[in-house]
């Protein structure tokens, strides 16, 4: 009696893609494969082997992290975690964080502070010199 074969599990869909320093990707869309392997640097990749690292996304926080793939059928999945897109990248530009708040028009003048008025600086030269009195040469 033969076995019965086991049925094949559905893999993620998607295309896989992979960074210049090995981390590997899952994109939902032609589009965005070819904006990350066209534009951003990414490579078409494989299904990775595995230990190589990827990027995964919550499903309900969309939190990013990578983990290595092997560990994605274990206790990530079931977690909610599942492979996903590589986090966008950073734009120095654009991060509110990172760029300064535009500059605004100052406002009329208001009031300023109370300023006491200037005190003048006497010393015993000036006191005698206003005296007329004279000193030893």
């Amino acid at each position: 009696m033969t076995e019965p074969t086991p049925e094949p599990q559905p893999g993620p869909v998607g295309y896989w893609i992979r960074s210049i320093t090995g981390v590997y990707a899952l994109v939902a869309t032609e589009a965005e494969r070819d904006l990350w392997t066209e534009v951003r640097g990414w490579a078409v990749a494989d299904e990775p082997p595995p230990a190589a690292q990827i990027c995964i996304v919550h499903a309900e926080t969309q939190q990013t992290g990578c983990i290595p793939y092997e560990a994605l059928d274990g206790a990530w999945s079931g977690l909610g975690w599942a492979a996903g897109p590589p986090p966008e990248p950073l734009d120095p530009a654009n991060d509110p964080v990172l760029v300064d708040p535009p500059l605004t028009e100052p406002g009329p003048p208001g009031p300023g502070p109370e300023l006491a008025p200037a005190k003048t600086a006497t010393t015993t030269t000036t006191k005698a010199a206003a005296s007329g009195a004279r000193t030893k040469e």
